[in-house]
């Protein structure tokens, strides 16, 4: 499913003026180095990237019917300095949560 998913997103980024720099992560989340465009509020990007991409996952999945996102999220403002130690966060989701699951690291 990600490898429809991510460029999916990427696209509602792109639809809002913004710009998906990084997307990664495992079964139950997902991690989304966003550059937003000025005029963009976080809280507004968050909820209609949610609204609509599962909307999206239930039309493209008929067997993710039951899919929702979780209520909140978090989001932190990155230095530009930062951008490149985030994304190589993200590229190793994989890996870090082979060693514990999203819930054991909680």
């Amino acid at each position: 499913m990600t490898e429809r998913l991510y460029p999916y997103l990427g696209g509602l980024a792109r639809n809002r003026k913004c710009t998906l720099v990084r997307i990664g992560g495992v079964e139950d989340h997902v991690h989304l180095l966003i550059q937003l465009a000025r005029d963009v509020a976080v809280s507004e990007f968050v909820g209609a990237i949610k609204f609509v991409s599962s909307g999206w996952i239930h039309d493209e999945f008929p067997d993710r019917q039951t899919f929702a996102w979780q209520q909140g999220y978090a989001a932190f403002a990155v230095n530009f300095s930062g951008v490149e130690s985030i994304a190589a966060y993200i590229d190793t989701q994989a890996e870090h949560h082979r060693k514990k699951t999203f819930q054991e690291n909680s």
